[in-house]
């Protein structure tokens, strides 16, 4: 079961950390998993999965979201586009999914 958490609930240890501290003590930080989905044929839809890399150290090899971790200050959006620009090479203002050029 998820908690949603609102960004006003959040508390601050009042520094920033980099990202690898943040996992390795566990911190609670901000990030984003972004499913892209395409219509199918039957009313039935396709999501798009990506599958992490033999060399990380969280769950190499596994199949996901696109995921990416928000910047400080970064709005939720901009970050979700953020992610699709560098995870995917997509705009997401793009049709039908077409490859930005």
């Amino acid at each position: 079961n998820l908690k949603v958490l609102l960004d006003s609930q959040l508390k601050s240890k009042g520094k920033i950390v980099d990202i690898g501290e943040a996992h390795s003590k566990a911190l609670l930080h901000r990030g984003i998993w972004v499913a892209v989905l395409r219509p199918a044929k039957h009313d039935r839809h396709e999501i798009l999965l990506l599958r992490r890399s033999a060399h990380l150290k969280s769950c190499p090899n596994a199949w996901g979201l696109c995921g990416e971790h928000s910047d400080p200050n970064e709005s939720w959006e901009d970050t979700a586009r953020r992610a699709i620009d560098e995870e995917l090479q997509l705009s997401p203002n793009t049709q039908e999914g077409t490859p930005r050029t």
